[in-house]
């Protein structure tokens, strides 16, 4: 897998942890305004950083350790609009899903009185 060339504070953390990585063209503001003001919450400072450095960063196979901001808008609305989840799990309203770790559990920030 290609590297992302350059060291920033992101490419730095994610070196420390596999050498196997790929970091992708960065999202804008006003991309990850749009997708907060759908979601209806405020993405944490550092959620934020990561997406402006580098829409989605990607492991091994592919892996999504951080998901592209379509990605997280999309799984998001999906599991708070899904009615199928409602019978099956808690509800998805007080997270914030960004990534996984390829094995079925998931990255998520708490949300608790509509922060993060």
């Amino acid at each position: 897998m290609r590297q992302h060339q350059g060291s920033s504070k992101w490419t730095s953390l994610v070196e420390q942890h596999t050498a196997d990585f790929e970091f992708s063209e960065p999202t804008t503001e006003s991309e990850i305004a749009e997708a907060q003001k759908e979601l209806g919450l405020i993405f944490p400072t550092p959620l934020k950083e990561c997406l402006l450095e580098s829409n989605g960063v990607f492991g091994e196979y592919g892996l999504g350790l951080v998901w592209t901001l379509r990605a997280i808008t999309e799984t998001n609305t999906e599991f708070r609009q899904n009615n199928d989840f409602s019978e099956l799990y808690m509800p998805f309203d007080s997270l914030l899903f960004f990534g996984d770790a390829g094995n079925g559990d998931q990255f998520a920030f708490p949300i608790q009185a509509g922060a993060i």
